[in-house]
């Protein structure tokens, strides 16, 4: 009854979304190179990276307006060999506590100070190949300043009586990144700011020279380093490792980053990772690579030839270098080699002959600053990443809702232009009722499927049915669609782009898991939203466009929207932009804001939106449909019974 596979032999639609998503991206990315290709002067590139800056700081959500106490607690020592390790807890935000082991070298100083940034480990300031670099730092006169990032380390956000709720690192920052997105901002706002506190701290340490301060990190790591690149000018030397590639590079991947590292419109306004670079010039900069890396290297080293032309203008093409070590994705003893002699050179004046052995390293507990090894054990009380939000959420005033404000949120594109239907069968199938397959394009290079039911004699609106899996899931829907028939209506079983018969190939290795956060549809989702857009707003789009398919067979003005599940939130997004009699909806989709207030959500029920929360929310949409006298009803089939 369903489609079979390439819409029954047709067409092979399993990549047209990624080659879509892929191609909008190729040509945002050549506008803005030749937007990069005519800054001339010095001056040119402080107004671009003006830009860039600003439009970074908008789409985290800005940063914090000011600065609480510090309130540093130095919760033990440890001796080493010509330095010492602090163990220090430091609150970035009121009651959100920073774990952190600040090294400092014995002698006279003041010394430089170097900001180390965590990637993704569990064991995070205290991971053994993180300790290294930190033992070769301190060896070589700097103080060192390793931070936990928040669902790493001593951080975890979720845990509660000895357990992860939620699991560290990159599932947790994106769990409550999607909360942070639906607020309007990025979760990397967060990361940002516990750096720049981390930074406060190093500068206020009388062993530091403030005017003498760099930073380093590898792969998250290397994410939060470049973004301090960009924000902090305090910096004067830095050693982005194992992250700078570039977004094209990284759409070939199908690795799909988690949420701190996707930020609204970073594919159409930057930045891109040789933004970064070129941010930070005149300031050296040394970009830490491996050959075998997911971070692929031939982005690393097109992004340094492109920030290499800033660097130029400023008389200062020696100040940023590549560096390439074998191997796959750590930052590697010959990157850490390269980062410290890069600071001896740029902080201390000193030579590049420093030679790296194997640093000796602790068991991860001795590092730890808590009793319990995490903050939440310590401090039951403390705030976290959850509690943080929800204040964010406090201070929001919804606007009065309009179709402009929904468009804005989804990113909505017009679709317009010839659809070009196939209606490729046409066949009875039960007592009087007939079933067309049917595709057409909703946009050049997207085809949207569904098929078409129709009574003997209809006589009422037809409606427009989406389903979680679309019409991949007709003959286990049989029942609620022959319900409907039995309404007289037209029964229109819809597939926009990414569902049912249209639904992409997978394009990574997380199979069988459909609400994983690192599976296809998150990825593309990503990417949509890196493309100043939203995967939900595009499907919205199709949504529109079957819908004007719909009324023009029926010879209709109005339709019956219906959707069930993840189907019900598109129904009624689209709703309020299309002619509608009816909206039915079972397994309604929650109010945006009452996700953000449960700490521990289903995955299933949440889309990755952009903002919906900074001006409206489901409530304020069902408010606009029943001013229109549209009745909205929690369930799909007669009798109806009271509507919202």
């Amino acid at each position: 009854m369903q489609f079979g596979p390439f819409l029954d032999g047709y067409h092979d639609v399993e990549s047209q979304l990624i080659d879509y998503l892929r191609r909008k991206a190729e040509e945002a990315i050549a506008r803005r190179d030749c937007e990069k290709s005519n800054l001339n002067s010095i001056e040119d590139c402080q107004r671009y990276r003006q830009k860039v800056r600003e439009h970074f700081l908008k789409v985290i959500g800005g940063l914090p307006t000011s600065k609480c106490e510090l309130e540093p607690q130095i919760t033990g020592v440890i001796q080493g060999e010509g330095y010492r390790i602090e163990k220090v807890i430091f609150q970035s935000l009121p009651g959100f506590f920073v774990t952190s082991n600040l090294y400092l070298p014995e002698g006279e100083g003041p010394v430089p100070g170097i900001l180390f940034a965590c990637g993704h480990s569990r064991d995070a300031k205290a991971y053994p190949v993180y300790q290294k670099v930190c033992l070769d730092l301190v060896a070589n006169g700097f103080a060192v300043l390793a931070v936990d990032p928040q669902g790493q380390g001593e951080r975890l956000q979720y845990w509660r009586d000895g357990r992860e709720d939620v699991r560290w690192g990159t599932v947790e920052h994106s769990y409550s990144g999607i909360k942070c997105s639906l607020l309007g901002m990025s979760i990397a706002r967060y990361f940002v700011w516990d750096l720049i506190r981390a930074l406060d701290y190093l500068s206020s340490r009388p062993e530091v020279d403030s005017t003498r301060l760099g930073i380093t990190g590898n792969s998250g790591g290397g994410t939060q380093t470049s973004y301090m690149m960009l924000l902090d000018d305090r910096l004067k030397a830095a050693a982005p490792c194992t992250y700078i590639t570039s977004r094209k590079a990284y759409l070939g991947t199908g690795q799909a980053h988690d949420m701190e590292q996707n930020t609204l419109g970073a594919i159409t306004h930057g930045p891109d990772h040789d933004d970064f670079l070129a941010a930070f010039a005149p300031r050296p900069a040394m970009v830490g690579a491996v050959d075998s890396d997911f971070f692929n290297v031939e982005g690393a080293v097109r992004s340094v030839e492109k920030a290499r032309r800033v660097y130029a203008l400023y008389g200062a093409e020696d100040k940023l270098q590549l560096e390439v070590a074998p191997g796959t994705h750590c930052y590697h003893p010959l990157l850490r080699q390269a980062a410290v002699n890069w600071f001896r050179v740029h902080l201390l004046g000193l030579p590049a002959d420093f030679e790296t052995g194997d640093p000796k390293t602790r068991d991860p507990q001795e590092l730890y600053c808590t009793e319990s090894g995490q903050v939440l054990g310590d401090f039951p009380e403390a705030a976290t990443i959850h509690d943080i939000i929800l204040e964010e959420l406090g201070k929001v005033q919804h606007k009065d809702f309009t179709p402009g404000l929904l468009e804005k949120t989804l990113g909505l594109p017009k679709l317009s232009g010839p659809t070009y239907p196939r209606v490729i069968a046409n066949n009875e199938i039960a007592d009087g009722i007939k079933r067309e397959k049917i595709f057409f394009w909703s946009e050049p290079g997207i085809l949207v499927s569904g098929l078409l039911f129709t009574p003997t004699e209809p006589a009422e609106d037809p409606v427009l049915l989406l389903l979680e899996d679309g019409t991949a899931e007709t003959e286990r829907s049989w029942e609620l669609i022959a319900s409907l028939l039995a309404e007289k209506r037209q029964v229109f079983l819809f597939d926009p782009r990414g569902r049912g018969a249209v639904s992409p190939r997978v394009i990574n290795s997380i199979k069988g898991q459909p609400h994983h956060f690192f599976e296809t549809e998150f990825r593309l989702s990503c990417d949509a939203q890196m493309l100043g857009t939203s995967l939900v707003g595009l499907q919205v789009a199709d949504v529109l466009r079957g819908a004007e398919y719909l009324r023009g067979r029926a010879g209709r003005e109005k339709l019956v929207l219906a959707g069930r599940g993840r189907g019900a939130l598109l129904a009624a997004l689209a709703a309020p932009l299309t002619e509608v009699s009816q909206l039915r909806l079972s397994q309604m989709q929650p109010d945006f804001a009452e996700i953000v207030k449960t700490r521990l959500y289903p995955l299933e029920r949440v889309p990755i939106l952009f903002g919906p929360l900074d001006s409206w929310d489901l409530p304020d949409l069902y408010q606009y449909l029943k001013e229109r006298e549209i009745p909205i009803y929690r369930q799909l089939t007669a009798p109806l019974g009271s509507s919202l």
